[in-house]
């Protein structure tokens, strides 16, 4: 009788440990499929954050591309142009489309009256493409645009210091020697040139950045 009741002891006790065991491997296989889901969760977020950077850095860029191109049209206007404007007043400045164009403008007025015309320009016009130069600074503007941003400035300094030389020529001879001069026009058409060549690929440039 006693090994009957060991033996119906046993047999009670086997449902509970098979029991236990089903329980630990259902937990377990829970726990592993919550980290599972935990480490999908963390990825999702981890990407859909990175997304989000990387869009707000495509907005700020394209921000900063649109606030240099209003600068630098801004230079063009109220600097470079007006400049012109001041050279050449009366002269609709869309119709100079070319060097030799622009030359035969500033002979009209400096075979008029030489020293009349190089003194308009010394007292009244070159301070303005010095300010042009102050402005196109190019640590100012988004790295990738500061080579083009040099090559305007350049282009504003080749202008004015071509403009000093030919004023200093013009108010000290007379009557002016056609080859003397024609280099100094040519120098200064070459600036004018190389500034708009220089705001002309900008522009190109900043609207395949904005498209």
């Amino acid at each position: 009788m006693g090994e009957q009741k060991d033996e119906r002891r046993v047999d009670s006790l086997s449902p509970i440990a098979i029991e236990k065991d089903v329980i630990n491997t259902e937990l377990a296989a829970m726990h592993k499929g919550n980290r599972f889901r935990i480490i999908g969760f963390a990825l999702v977020l981890v990407i859909a954050v990175g997304g989000s950077v990387a869009l707000l850095r495509g907005i700020d860029a394209k921000g900063d591309y649109v606030e240099a191109g209003k600068a630098l049209n801004g230079i063009k206007k109220t600097e470079f142009d007006r400049f012109w404007g001041c050279v050449l007043s009366g002269v609709d400045l869309r119709e100079i489309k070319s060097n030799d164009a622009l030359i035969a403008r500033i002979r009209e007025r400096s075979r008029a009256n030489g020293i009349l015309f190089a003194r308009q320009i010394r007292d009244r016009c070159l301070d303005i493409l010095i300010s042009a130069e102050t402005r196109l600074e190019p640590s100012l503007f988004p790295l990738d645009l500061r080579d083009s941003v040099k090559e305007m400035r350049k282009g504003a300094t080749e202008t004015r210091e071509a403009w000093n030389a030919y004023v200093s020529y013009l108010t000290v001879t007379s009557p002016i020697d056609e080859d003397a001069a024609s280099g100094y026009e040519t120098n200064i058409a070459k600036g004018w040139y190389s500034f708009l060549k220089a705001h002309g690929d900008l522009n190109n440039y900043l609207r395949g950045k904005l498209q």
